[in-house]
C-alpha cells in the first residue's frame, strides 16, 4: 500500500490524488478536484437562484390573481360613468361632468373569493391623434377591458371593433380578456344597433357580450364586471401553469446538468 506523507490513512488520498492501482501508482494535480467541486457548486448556486426567482415570480402572480385592474372604453355618451358607479354603489346617476379619467377602488366578491378592484373609467379617446398616447398608457396598465357602446348610438358601435383591435396590438398577444357590453336598450324608440348585430360582433373579436340597460338593471351590470373578473383570473391561472411548467424544466435541466458533470468528474 501507498500512504499519502500528509495524511494519517493507509489507502490514497484524494486531496492529494495520489491513487493507488494494484502496484501502480499514478497523480493528477490536485486542481482537478477543487475543480469538480467547483463545477457542482456553481450549477447549485445556478439553479438556487433560478428556483428562486421562478418562486418569486409565482408569489407575485398569485397574488395578483387576487386582484384585478379593469379599463373601461368606449365613446362619450354611451354610459361608462354611470356603468362603474352603479356596479360599485349599486345607485344610477344618470348625468356627469366627465372630463378627466378617474380610477375607483373596491373590493367584490366573485365566485366566492374576495377580488381587489381597480376600475380605470376613461374619457373618449380616439386610436389616432395626440389622445392616442394617453390610449395606449391605459391599455398597458390594464389586465382586463371592458367596451362600452350605446344602442342609440351607431358611431360608438363602429368605435369597438377599433378599440379591439388596439388592445391586441398594444398587449402584443390574442385572448386579452375583454368584454363588450351595449348600453340603453331600454331606449328601444331610439336604437339604431341591433342586438344581433351586437352579438356577431362580440362573436367575431371572440369576446363575451352583454346588452343591458345601466338606468335599468344592476343585476346584468354587475354580471358582466363578474365575467370580465373571471376571465382575468383565468388568464392568470394560465400564466401560472406555464410558470410551473418552465419551474419543471428547470428543475430537469438541473439533474441533467448534475449527472452530466458527475460522468465528466468519473471519467478525469
Amino acid at each position: 500500500m501507498t500512504s499519502c506523507a500528509q495524511c494519517v490513512c493507509a489507502r490514497a488520498c484524494s486531496f492529494c490524488n495520489v491513487i493507488t492501482l494494484g502496484s501502480q501508482e499514478s497523480t493528477k494535480p490536485a486542481r482537478l478536484h477543487w475543480t469538480t467541486i467547483a463545477i457542482k457548486t456553481s450549477a447549485i448556486l445556478l439553479y438556487s437562484l433560478n428556483n428562486f426567482r421562478e418562486q418569486m415570480i409565482m408569489t407575485e402572480s398569485i397574488r395578483k390573481m387576487m386582484r384585478a385592474k379593469l379599463v373601461v372604453l368606449g365613446r362619450d355618451n354611451c354610459g361608462k360613468t354611470a356603468l362603474c358607479v352603479r356596479f360599485i354603489t349599486k345607485r344610477f346617476i344618470g348625468e356627469y361632468e366627465h372630463k378627466r379619467e378617474v380610477t375607483y377602488r373596491c373590493q367584490k366578491i366573485v365566485d366566492k373569493e374576495l377580488i381587489e378592484l381597480e376600475i380605470l373609467d376613461t374619457v373618449n379617446k380616439e386610436c389616432v391623434g395626440p389622445a392616442s398616447s394617453s390610449l395606449e398608457s391605459s391599455i398597458k396598465w390594464g389586465d382586463g377591458f371592458l367596451i362600452m357602446y350605446s344602442v342609440t348610438d351607431r358611431s360608438s358601435f363602429e368605435a369597438v371593433s377599433r378599440l379591439k383591435k388596439l388592445i391586441d396590438h398594444i398587449k402584443q398577444t390574442l385572448g386579452i380578456p375583454t368584454v363588450i357590453v351595449a348600453n340603453k336598450c331600454d331606449m328601444e324608440n331610439g336604437r339604431e344597433v341591433r342586438t344581433d348585430e351586437g352579438q356577431a360582433l362580440a362573436s367575431d373579436l371572440r369576446c363575451s357580450f352583454f346588452e343591458l340597460s345601466v338606468a335599468e338593471d344592476t343585476t346584468a351590470v354587475e354580471a358582466s364586471f363578474c365575467q370580465l373578473v373571471r376571465e382575468v383570473r383565468q388568464e392568470f391561472q394560465r400564466h401560472l401553469l406555464a410558470m410551473d411548467k418552465r419551474s419543471r424544466m428547470l428543475q430537469m435541466r438541473h439533474v441533467l446538468k448534475s449527472k452530466l458533470t458527475r460522468s465528466k468528474t468519473m471519467q478525469w
